[in-house]
Order: C-alpha cells, then sequence, then structure tokens
C-alpha cells in the first residue's frame, strides 16, 4: 500500500535504487514494525517471513512477534441513579448501574464501596426477597459486588425511612489489573 501498511498477510515490498547504502537499508530495515490495533488480540506468536536480494543475490529469514494483551482499564458507562420511596427497595439494574471493559465482564468486574450510604443499605439479596436476611448483610466500606450480581438483579438498596432528599454512596471499579 502507498503508506507502508500491509495487512493479513499482504506483502510490503521496498524497492532500492543503485543509491542505497547498507545503512540506509539497515535504518530503514530496523524502522519496520508490528502493529496489533484489536483490543482482546490473539496472543499467539506471528512469523515475519522476509526476502532480501540486492538483484544478484537474495537472502530469506524469519522474525517472530510476541503479542502481549494490555489489560485495558474498566469504564463505568452508566450511573444514571435510583429513585426510591421511603422505606422502600429499590434494585440496582445494569441500566442504572454498568461498568465495562474489553478484557472482563460480569463477575470479573468488581465494585468497593468507597463512601457508604448515609440513609439506606446497598446489599447483595442472595435469596431475592427483597429483606435483608439470613446470611445477607449490608455491604459497608470496601464491602464489593460484582457487575454479574448487578446483571442478575441481586444488588439492592433499602432505605431506612427517614426523610433525606438525596442520598449516594462512592464505589471505585477493579478488573484485577488497575482502578
Amino acid at each position: 500500500t502507498s503508506d507502508g501498511t500491509v495487512e493479513n498477510g499482504d506483502v510490503l515490498r521496498i524497492n532500492f535504487n543503485s543509491s542505497i547504502t547498507g545503512a540506509m537499508a539497515e535504518t530503514i530495515a530496523e524502522s519496520i514494525q508490528f502493529s496489533n490495533t484489536s483490543d482482546a488480540p490473539n496472543t499467539s506468536n506471528r512469523t515475519v517471513t522476509y526476502t532480501i536480494s540486492d538483484g544478484t543475490d537474495t537472502g530469506t529469514g524469519t522474525a517472530t512477534v510476541a503479542v502481549t494483551s494490555i489489560n485495558d482499564a474498566p469504564s463505568v458507562s452508566t450511573n444514571s441513579g435510583l429513585t426510591v420511596n421511603e422505606g422502600a427497595v429499590g434494585r440496582i439494574s445494569d441500566s442504572i448501574l454498568n461498568t465495562t471493559d474489553p478484557d472482563d465482564s460480569g463477575a470479573g468486574l468488581t465494585y468497593t464501596i468507597t463512601t457508604g450510604t448515609g440513609y439506606g443499605s446497598v446489599w447483595i439479596d442472595t435469596d431475592g426477597n427483597n429483606e435483608i436476611n439470613g446470611g445477607e448483610s449490608a455491604l459497608a466500606i470496601n464491602g464489593t459486588f460484582t457487575q454479574q450480581d448487578i446483571n442478575d438483579g441481586k444488588v439492592k438498596y433499602l432505605h431506612n425511612g427517614s426523610e433525606p432528599a438525596n442520598e449516594s454512596f462512592v464505589f471505585s471499579v477493579q478488573d484485577g489489573g488497575e482502578n
């Protein structure tokens, strides 16, 4: 191609005229780069085969390119808030709170409460009965839940019945590699 970009097994051909020196050819060869644009690349090694010819003699070789996947940070894509009546329970659904990550999803995305609620409780309703009972408990600071818990409809908020107009909690999201 005209910009020297090759894709999917295309051939990059560089032709030199008679004024090329060995140093010039070496500089050009050393500037050839491999770039992967996928957020989740196949990490199998790539083999690059090259042929060099001066018009008389020809040499062929191979080089191996190792591809290492980079852990992309998660991104909170939706955080729209929940409205509940005094003393009522509300479900924090994925349309209210949702995080995306090219590397992880569901159980791989963990929310950690960094500042708790003042007028209610966030909890994982494992039995689905809209009550904090049995082995369930309100999530305190450093309490965690996952995107999968949200997707499964298990993350709930129970208002304590008092009169505040607004309530919130602060969280961070991790995917295991970064915050």
